[in-house]
């Protein structure tokens, strides 16, 4: 009798004991794969990294290869001197389209801030609702399709006092990269002429 009460201790100790050696190797293996997910999600797309791709619901696809971002109506290229300074996220417009955002990495990593400007294609129709915009045009997607193309700005300090000559440097890069958009064969392009304030 006192054999069989020192068995089943022992058999319930081991038994324990492989439940928690089960459930904390779960966890840690839990961890390490939440963590490589904040740690793909977080990371920045450079234009020094061979592929990135990030799906939305308009932006099926975006891709970034060197210096150039695909998306699936356009190509948008940023200068090669930004290589590992600069971010860029996809946001999905809630009626369609999608705006391309730039950022300075280090502000943005440091959760300053750091926003340069965004691309978005607005549905025709929809109201444009940025308190600082410029509208660059229309396009036209496969002869049905209409997006207002506006490229929008912070209104509030994206910057500190350290960074600030690194951003506004980033920031006259504006011009160029929206010179850069190269649109897809499926779309027609307007440029706005309407001279902006």
């Amino acid at each position: 009798m006192k054999t069989s009460k020192v068995l089943i201790a022992i058999l319930s100790i081991l038994i324990v004991g492989c439940m928690f050696t089960s459930c904390f190797g779960n966890t840690q293996e839990n961890n390490q794969t939440t963590e490589t997910q904040t740690e793909a999600q977080t990371k920045p797309k450079t234009a020094t990294q061979a592929e990135t791709t990030v799906a939305t619901e308009s932006a099926t696809e975006v891709t970034l290869a060197s210096n150039v971002i695909k998306t699936n109506l356009y190509n948008i290229t940023v200068p090669l001197d930004w290589e590992d300074d600069y971010h860029y996220d996809i946001t999905s417009g809630e009626k369609g389209g999608y705006a391309v955002n730039f950022y300075e990495e280090d502000l943005y990593e440091e959760r300053i801030g750091g926003f340069l400007f965004g691309v978005d294609l607005i549905p025709d129709g929809s109201e444009i609702a940025y308190p600082s915009y410029k509208l660059l045009g229309t396009v036209e997607v496969d002869q049905k399709d209409k997006y207002s193309v506006v490229v929008y700005y912070a209104t509030d300090v994206q910057f500190d006092e350290d960074s600030a000559d690194d951003y506004f440097e980033m920031q006259k890069a504006e011009p160029e990269i929206l010179e850069s958009i190269k649109w897809n064969d499926n779309c027609k392009f307007t440029k706005n002429d309407t001279p902006q304030l």
